[in-house]
């Protein structure tokens, strides 16, 4: 069934021109001073709050902003689209992982607020009223959602990385499969930019296996994302092979595609050293260029409302970057002085 989408769009396009994206994040990212940075942000509201306060109501404020665009989504799908449902699914898993730290590093009570939702799929009274180092608390909070199946897992995987992993590998399913009740063309567009981030999401993760984990490839070789089209596990495996030797790096990784190779090998400096958060912010740049060009370039069809939820999980994560960097001064001062 086809929609109207023109008059959403024209409103997505109004609000993303004023989100925390690209260079204005680069720009808001200079400011060192939580008072110029809640100016910046909303200029011409006056300081009513001690500074003390003033970091937490820019993050409240940010926050509350991005889930009344999200929410604005919702609203006008009513939960009837498959995919829509998929990416909110993301800010579910979002909590789903505070809730698994807990119980992995038996800690009774979330130590961070839970982000809102818009699935709302957790019962945020179980979780704030339960013991969550305790086991039999997590399958009375997972029992009848769409994550039960960690039920049967949190024993077998004995590690929270790999069981966030496995989470994640979930949402990458549950997507693709999501993706039958588009259009051709639209099934067809979206195909492509989500394989090619299922494939950063494998490279990512297997450089983060390198470097934090050292585990060997073959214990963690069925933990990668799986679907036709991502590049195969066997050349994934020659990452843990890699080292910065110029002559080398090419033959290593000549079952790549060669649009991966530049961003792969800038990951090592000059030294050899491999910088994973680099690695991450060049992946992040590259996503946000094959979403931002649906965005702008696309009319008629839904590929530009799917490029803003992406875009706006973006804009989550940086006021979420930007907020903990001003905080980290802040704090940092206060010791200093």
């Amino acid at each position: 069934m086809k929609r109207k989408y023109d008059y959403l769009q024209a409103k997505l396009h109004g609000i993303h021109s004023k989100s925390i994206t690209t260079q204005r994040f680069q720009n808001l990212k200079k400011i060192t001073s939580i008072e110029k940075l809640y100016q910046s942000i909303f200029p011409g509201e006056i300081i009513t709050v001690p500074l003390q306060q003033l970091v937490l109501i820019i993050e409240k404020k940010l926050k509350e902003q991005v889930w009344q665009d999200l929410q604005m989504i919702a609203d006008y799908f009513q939960g009837t689209h498959p995919f829509i449902n998929a990416l909110f699914l993301r800010y579910e898993i979002d909590n789903l992982k505070l809730i698994l730290n807990c119980y992995f590093n038996k800690l009774s009570k979330l130590n961070k607020e839970l982000e809102p939702t818009i699935l709302q799929l957790l019962d945020i009274k179980k979780i704030e009223s339960f013991n969550l180092a305790n086991k039999e608390s997590i399958i009375k909070i997972l029992a009848n959602t769409p994550f039960s199946f960690i039920i049967d897992e949190i024993d077998d995987i004995k590690e929270l990385f790999l069981l966030e992993n496995r989470i994640d590998q979930f949402y990458y399913e549950h997507l693709v499969d999501s993706l039958n009740y588009f259009s051709p063309y639209e099934k067809k567009s979206l195909s492509a930019i989500i394989i090619e981030e299922m494939n950063w999401q494998n490279i990512i993760w297997a450089f983060r296996i390198k470097q934090y984990y050292k585990a060997p490839f073959n214990r963690i070789h069925s933990t990668f994302l799986i679907q036709p089209g991502v590049i195969p596990i066997s050349a994934l495996e020659k990452i843990f092979e890699l080292e910065f030797i110029p002559e080398e790096t090419e033959e290593l990784l000549k079952n790549f595609p060669k649009k991966y190779i530049p961003i792969m090998t800038s990951a090592f400096d000059q030294e050899g050293e491999l910088d994973v958060v680099q690695l991450e912010e060049k992946i992040i740049a590259r996503l946000d260029h094959l979403y931002s060009h649906y965005f702008y370039k696309e009319n008629f069809n839904i590929l530009p409302i799917i490029s803003f939820i992406y875009l706006k999980k973006m804009e989550y994560t940086n006021i979420v970057k930007l907020i903990e960097s001003i905080r980290y001064q802040r704090e940092y001062q206060e010791m200093t002085f």
